[in-house]
């Protein structure tokens, strides 16, 4: 199966501005967005500011977070201290889009070296995985758990299909 996959280092503030966040840590994002800011793509406005690093290559998870690692370990400390500020949320993203003609063979699983892990946890942040299938549509299972047929389509919510499974 072909892959396609990202991995950045987020810091989200409501306070600081990503300008702000550069000048914190000592280094440019290679992408970032400002609360309230008006744009096209991606939607919706964004809540808080965002300041990114994003590793976009052809290689896997472990090896992203490693070259992201490599970036900012120089300012290590750095931040550390603004993950500690109030206000700040800090995550590790990783996007796999699974089936992609532009991904690689053979880059299944995610492995997230230990250094990085320490990494993380000293600056509290959280790691967020996020995968979406761009292969064929599956057919839905035709039958329920007691073989009646679930009607899909038509108006109906999955929720209202769920519900009417167990009526």
């Amino acid at each position: 199966m072909k892959i396609r996959q990202e991995t950045a280092l987020a810091i989200f503030s409501a306070s600081l501005s990503p300008e702000a966040i550069s000048e914190l840590v000592g280094m440019p994002p290679t992408k970032s967005a400002r609360m309230g800011e008006r744009r096209t793509e991606p939607l919706p406005v964004p809540r808080k500011h965002q300041w990114s690093l994003v590793e976009r290559s052809n290689a896997r998870v472990g090896e992203q977070v490693g070259s992201l690692m490599e970036r900012v370990y120089p300012a290590r400390e750095h931040f550390i201290s603004v993950a500690r500020q109030p206000g700040i949320e800090v995550g590790l993203m990783i996007v796999r889009y699974l089936q992609d003609p532009e991904g690689i063979e053979d880059s299944l699983g995610i492995h997230i070296p230990a250094d990085a892990v320490i990494f993380l946890a000293e600056m509290n942040a959280a790691i967020d995985i996020d995968e979406y299938d761009y292969g064929p549509a599956k057919p839905i299972a035709k039958q329920a758990a007691r073989g009646s047929a679930v009607p899909r389509g038509k108006g109906r919510s999955p929720v209202t299909a769920a519900k009417s499974i167990r009526s």
